[in-house]
């Protein structure tokens, strides 16, 4: 049986279900949760596909977005950009990034376990004893590899955790999506010397260059939302009352 889109299908309906309960103590008006969460779905879908779009051209296949020939980093460059892009031309003050944390690092620690049933995104050869042997049906090679993908979903766990930690003290408000991307950029940038991608530019990787690309986005405006934040103290208030949906 092939367990890779139940899995996935897992993964997308958890990360809808904590988003939807945190969106609701957010003051948004149901117009603009919905341009929002619209906006950030389509904004990782096109993200993810973006680079191969651009070095394959837009083919039939091409076009089938959970198919393989994605990336997470794009995804998350993408709707990050996208979502941003929507608040601003809607006049949404509120900052939204909290509500998507926990939920999509939920959904990615269950994504990863796709990839590793279906013996993709594995990582270079090892001698260490946890090095499994991702061989597909007709191919030769046999080498212990380092399960990258579960070394991701160690991370999304761990980060999940921290975020509902954060959550319930009410640590890093406002934060708390940035401070969980900018992890996954360090963590992806270390990682991905781990992993057979061939180099794209100064001896790194294309997913190198995007987590570096990914981290000035987030640090800029986790500048301007602290400053954003000690200038409007009534901001989380705000963010605590009944949405008004008239």
């Amino acid at each position: 049986m092939q367990w890779s889109p139940i899995i996935l299908l897992v993964a997308l309906f958890s990360a809808w279900w904590l988003t939807r309960s945190r969106q609701q103590k957010l003051h948004l008006a149901d117009e603009d949760r919905a341009a929002i969460n619209i906006a950030a779905i389509c904004g990782a879908i096109i993200g993810a596909r973006l680079p191969f779009w651009l070095e394959n051209g837009f083919t039939s296949g091409n076009w089938v977005w959970w198919a393989d020939g994605k990336t997470i980093l794009g995804g998350f460059l993408g709707a990050y950009l996208t979502v941003e892009i929507v608040k601003e031309a809607r006049g949404v003050k509120v900052l939204t990034g909290d509500s998507f944390a926990v939920p999509t690092a939920v959904m990615l620690a269950i994504g990863r376990l796709a990839c590793f049933c279906s013996g993709c995104c594995y990582g270079r050869p090892t001698t260490l004893p946890w090095g499994i042997n991702f061989s597909l049906p007709g191919e030769m090679d046999s080498t212990p590899r380092h399960p990258t993908q579960l070394y991701e979903i160690l991370f999304h766990t761990i980060a999940a955790g921290c975020l509902l930690v954060l959550e319930r003290y009410d640590l890093l408000k406002g934060q708390r999506l940035k401070a969980y991307l900018l992890a996954y950029a360090v963590f992806r940038f270390v990682t991905e010397w781990l992993r057979p991608e061939p180099v794209f530019a100064v001896s790194m990787t294309a997913y190198q260059w995007a987590a570096l690309l990914l981290m000035i986005p987030l640090l800029i405006q986790w500048r301007l939302h602290a400053r954003r934040l000690k200038q409007q103290p009534t901001l989380a208030l705000e963010e605590s009352l009944p949405p008004n949906n008239t």
